[in-house]
């Protein structure tokens, strides 16, 4: 852009500031570098908008589990180093505490066999809380919450239906 005619022979070319721009862009290395530590340390989170924008398969289930994934990428692109990563993980939980973690994601999260069932899978017991929190909100009656839970064990546990071989094998391959 810099080198092509129609910006040689703009006003903004000429200006102060142009000149600037067009040194910082084409002779300034260090600006590249940075560029290329944007680049690697957006693209997590570019993942996890193409899963809230998509309509391959339904966010709700995933988003939660995707939060949490993009922010390990993001601290493993910058080689674990605090004072790299911690500027984007403070503002990912700032955003994620302030507008988007609720009962109802971690609910989705954990009623998503996927993730709930994969030995990488961390938050077990904050999304148990959160369904727990979810039940208690839509279901009012003591004894139809206990029904619940008493049925949340054989998930939790992979009993009975949730342990036969074909829900095993489905877990990765449908849709919670």
């Amino acid at each position: 852009m810099f080198t092509c005619d129609k910006w040689i022979a703009s006003n903004h070319s000429k200006s102060s500031i142009g000149k600037e721009i067009t040194e910082i862009v084409l002779e300034d290395k260090e600006f590249w570098v940075q560029c290329q530590f944007i680049v690697k340390v957006s693209e997590p989170l570019v993942r996890v908008l193409r899963l809230v924008d998509g309509d391959e398969k339904p966010a709700m289930g995933y988003l939660y589990d995707a939060i949490e994934r993009a922010k390990e990428n993001i601290k493993a692109r910058c080689n674990n180093k605090v004072s790299l990563f911690s500027p984007f993980t403070r503002i990912i939980d700032s955003r994620w505490d302030r507008q988007l973690h609720s009962p109802l994601h971690a609910a989705g999260c954990f009623l998503n066999p996927g993730i709930y069932y994969s030995p990488n899978f961390k938050n077990k017991n904050e999304v148990i809380r959160g369904f727990n929190s979810c039940v208690m909100k839509m279901e009012l009656d003591p004894d139809n919450q206990d029904k619940i839970i008493a049925e949340l064990d054989l998930y939790k546990n992979a009993i009975g239906e949730f342990g036969h071989s074909l829900a095993i094998h489905q877990r990765d391959k449908i849709n919670p």
